[in-house]
């Protein structure tokens, strides 16, 4: 089982995020961020396998987390969930390092499987 930890700065999103993987036999959720300076407290304690953050978090700068976890934890895979489809934010996001890029426009029951293509590879 892959351990997961969640940031976005919505509560809404976390909570649903949370009670959409309470059943998989893929992810164990391992914490929950309502920003990126969380978010980094919580890799560095936890070592997850992988996170999935959103880009836009009140004081956080994601993109600087995001390298900051390239660097120090290359293991650790790095999903953006976001509702920014713009390729400027996908670009960047590439250059921060992250292994997958989902929309929040995205059915629920297509993250489960999303996630698992990124923990594969893909």
């Amino acid at each position: 089982m892959y351990k997961l930890i969640l940031a976005d700065d919505h509560p809404v999103i976390r909570e649903g995020l949370k009670a959409y993987l309470k059943d998989s036999n893929t992810f164990s959720l391992e914490g929950m961020a309502s920003n990126a300076e969380e978010l980094w407290q919580m890799v560095s304690t936890l070592k997850p396998d992988v996170i999935m953050t959103d880009l836009d978090m009140p004081g956080s700068n994601t993109f600087e987390v995001l390298k900051r976890m390239k660097d120090e934890f290359p293991g650790i895979k790095k999903v953006i969930f976001t509702f920014h489809e713009e390729k400027s934010f996908f670009l960047k996001s590439v250059e921060a390092g992250i292994n997958g890029y989902i929309l929040k426009s995205e059915p629920f029951e297509m993250i489960s499987p999303l996630l698992n293509s990124i923990m594969d590879g893909g």
